[in-house]
């Protein structure tokens, strides 16, 4: 019901105090979606889909370097370039 797949059959929810059946526009700025299947995974490197993702996201200041630091973090610099079969490289919910 909150990304409007499916009509509710009764009630309204909000989204950052915006109504998903009168305010959709506004109440979708904070909804993300997540599917459990990615279809970049083949097609992305590690680094290419963290950029994708935080320039989407909005990332404050500058993607790279916070990709970089990310690969880092997670310890997953050596897969930065990495561009095969990352998902089955990549533990389900790491990336």
């Amino acid at each position: 019901m909150v990304t409007r797949a499916v009509a509710p059959t009764s009630g309204d929810a909000a989204l950052g105090g915006a109504s998903v059946l009168t305010r959709f526009p506004a109440a979708a700025r904070r909804l993300g979606v997540v599917n459990q299947q990615n279809t970049l995974w083949d097609a992305l490197s590690c680094r290419a889909h963290l950029e994708l993702f935080g320039r989407l996201r909005l990332v404050p200041g500058k993607v790279a370097e916070a990709v970089a630091e990310t690969l880092e973090r997670v310890e997953l610099a050596q897969l930065r370039a990495a561009q095969v079969e990352l998902t089955h490289v990549v533990p389900e919910g790491v990336a």
